[in-house]
């Protein structure tokens, strides 16, 4: 691997010249890549991440678990409100929505394969609330949650609506915490 070149001109443009052999990189990597390369090489600014997410219409992956915990608490009205707030800042509603996605398949990844899962690569803070998380619900909520996400997302490729659809996903994954289980049904 240490004879590939990284294959993104604007940043290894010598290198690839004389490469013989080259790692084209993915056009979400390179799209993300040319969007960030000039405000990460500004020597004299920080790194904005608000810029960052305005340019790349992605809440972030704090934003994300915030809205995670909200939803497997059951909270309707604040999955609304994060609704409200990602499409007044120009955030892409299908790609907030998975991005929630991502952080409830850990939480169930966690509650399934246990809090040391090496199936969930993060650490740190945001692993300690995922797991927070995960310990909150059972695996047949999580996969309630999940598909109602889902099934959220493919509607908004669908519609024109989206901001819509956004939100009854939402509202539809706070809601599956709350709805009883078919084991729980038969029982009663």
């Amino acid at each position: 691997l240490e004879q590939f070149v990284y294959g993104l001109p604007e940043l290894n443009r010598d290198r690839i010249r004389a490469a013989r052999h080259i790692a084209s990189p993915g056009c979400f990597a390179t799209s993300i890549e040319l969007t960030l390369l000039p405000l990460a090489r500004a020597e004299d600014e920080l790194f904005d991440v608000a810029k960052w997410r305005a340019l790349t219409q992605r809440i972030g992956l704090d934003r994300a678990v915030e809205v995670a915990e909200s939803l497997a608490a059951g909270n309707a009205a604040a999955s609304l409100r994060f609704a409200a707030d990602a499409i007044a800042n120009g955030v892409d509603e299908r790609e907030a929505l998975g991005e929630v996605l991502d952080v409830l398949r850990a939480a169930l990844l966690l509650r399934i394969d246990g809090p040391d899962s090496t199936l969930v690569a993060l650490s740190g803070e945001l692993r300690t609330r995922i797991a927070a998380v995960a310990s909150a619900g059972d695996g047949a909520r999580f996969d309630a949650m999940i598909q109602a996400g889902l099934l959220g997302r493919e509607r908004i490729r669908r519609t024109d609506d989206r901001r819509l659809v956004l939100e009854l996903a939402l509202l539809r994954m706070a809601d599956a915490g709350r709805l009883a289980t078919l084991g729980e049904l038969v029982a009663a």
